[in-house]
């Protein structure tokens, strides 16, 4: 094996031990947010991909998905409302977890759920502020 060779194999070898440095690296970042958001086991599979699409819920699926994929450039929230077993819970962890897969931080939660995590940092031994959940 000649000089060229042998750099070229170390820079490959490099490079693809990089990247699943990187990729390890990600997986462990997404895991600690996810273990944050509060969002429960059973939500945390609920993609777009296992979203079942009606034509009654096309809209909301087409909208959920705009706004999770351009979601740095949203400058307001998204409302479900709708009847029961309508989507909007799967939607909101779709989002959710497209969220936290792009590595941002998500606080997953009904109302009652966010207001408990907010009455929890009056707590004088509460690791988190109340603007940290806000």
């Amino acid at each position: 094996m000649n000089i060229d060779e042998f750099l070229r194999q170390s820079i490959q070898h490099n490079a693809e031990e990089a990247k699943r440095l990187m990729a390890e690296k990600k997986q462990q970042r997404v895991a600690e947010i996810m273990q944050n958001s509060g969002m429960k086991s059973r939500f945390k599979k609920r993609t777009f991909a296992t979203f079942v699409v009606t034509t009654e819920n096309t809209l909301a699926y087409q909208k959920a998905l705009e706004f999770a994929e351009n979601f740095e450039k949203q400058g307001k929230g998204l409302l479900f409302t709708g009847n029961i077993g309508t989507g909007k819970t799967h939607l909101a962890a779709a989002i959710a977890n497209h969220l936290m897969q792009n590595l941002y931080t998500v606080i997953f939660g009904n109302i009652t759920d966010i207001i408990s995590r907010i009455y929890d940092t009056y707590d004088k031994d509460s690791d988190v502020s109340t603007m940290e959940i806000i």
